[in-house]
């Protein structure tokens, strides 16, 4: 019985700590490796900064994890990104980026 009852509970917390979660969906303006920051403009126009989470990933177009995280190439101002997000002490903390398009060069290519 009570086995029954801890495994209830923990499925109950792994279920809960999911609702938590949010997402951001908007366009890179700027990386900050040092402060592992970035700072993302929003849909409606508004600049949002999120705190790169110790345990976070940066996942790409094709979804493979890229493995330099905020020094990914792939993560650069004009990048397309959808960033799963807790919010902690008044702060965005990010635990996955996920790029959804590169950005854009001057030519129309990704470069």
């Amino acid at each position: 019985m009570m086995r029954t009852f801890v495994s209830a509970l923990a499925l109950v917390f792994v279920c809960a700590s999911g609702v938590f979660a949010d997402e951001l969906k908007g366009k890179v303006k700027s990386v900050d490796g040092e402060k592992m920051q970035l700072v993302v403009t929003d849909d409606n126009g508004q600049d949002q900064t999120v705190t790169f989470g110790k345990e976070a990933q940066v996942v790409g177009p094709h979804g493979l994890t890229h493995p330099r995280g905020l020094k990914s190439p792939m993560l650069k101002p004009g990048a397309s990104v959808t960033i799963t997000y807790e919010t902690k002490e008044g702060q965005m903390t990010a635990s996955k980026v996920h790029i959804t398009a590169e950005a854009k060069g001057k030519d129309g290519s990704g470069e």
